[in-house]
């Protein structure tokens, strides 16, 4: 809902292009956020700020990753050489990342 300037990731309710403008975002105030986040965006949304409320999901929540996006990251990371678990263990090691090496698996 809020956005981060940071990433380039305007709040729901101002512009796609607002940063690149140089331009302010709309202000979204603590008393509406407390009121929405407790809602489904289509009840509390008109259509604008539905676009940007699924604009920003599409940009943050990595769920929402394009299908073929996401195929070509795993065939660029599938096909590099020298992957492996043991480089990844010993990088724990040497880092003591101990909660880490609990979950090695994951990775």
């Amino acid at each position: 809902m809020k956005g981060d300037r940071g990433d380039g990731v305007p709040n729901f309710l101002s512009k796609d292009d607002v940063f690149v403008l140089n331009g302010r975002q709309k202000p979204l105030r603590q008393t509406k956020l407390d009121a929405w986040l407790d809602q489904e965006p289509e009840v509390f949304c008109d259509d604008q700020m539905l676009r940007g409320w699924k604009r920003n999901q599409q940009l943050v929540d990595l769920n929402y990753i394009p299908d073929i996006i996401r195929k070509s990251v795993m065939e660029a990371y599938e096909t590099q050489a020298g992957k492996g678990r043991d480089k990844l263990f010993n990088y724990f090691i040497a880092n003591k990342l101990k909660n880490l090496m609990e979950s090695i698996n994951e990775f």
